[in-house]
């Protein structure tokens, strides 16, 4: 189709009504940096009582300034792994401190 312009996409298009104007398209490739549901629950605020680990999927979240000092569960796929956040994992992602895969052991014996 020679001179074929391509179609513009109107305000009222019924391929707009179903867009939000106030969330921008994101592109995918960005990533997902924090899970916006994980909300904490309140614990007893008693003397001595520490809050209760935050359980999450979420291995790509970025570990945030915020979160230092709280504990977190990881899933790596079977179980979930405890991970109590320190200064040094800032900027880090969850899923690098549980591991998904064992490690390899040696044979203990030898063949001769």
């Amino acid at each position: 189709m020679e001179g074929a312009e391509p179609r513009a996409v109107s305000d009222s298009s019924p391929l707009r009504s179903n867009l939000r104007p106030d969330f921008p398209c994101l592109s995918h490739q960005g990533g997902r940096q924090f899970d916006g549901n994980a909300k904490r629950e309140p614990w007893p605020k008693k003397q001595g009582d520490k809050p209760p680990p935050v359980r999450t999927n979420a291995r790509s979240a970025t570990i945030l300034p915020s979160f230092v000092g709280l504990r977190f569960e990881v899933h790596n796929g079977k179980i979930y792994n405890r991970i109590n956040i320190t200064e040094d994992m800032v900027g880090h992602k969850l899923g690098e401190f549980s591991p998904t895969r064992k490690g390899v052991q040696k044979d203990k014996w030898k063949n001769k």
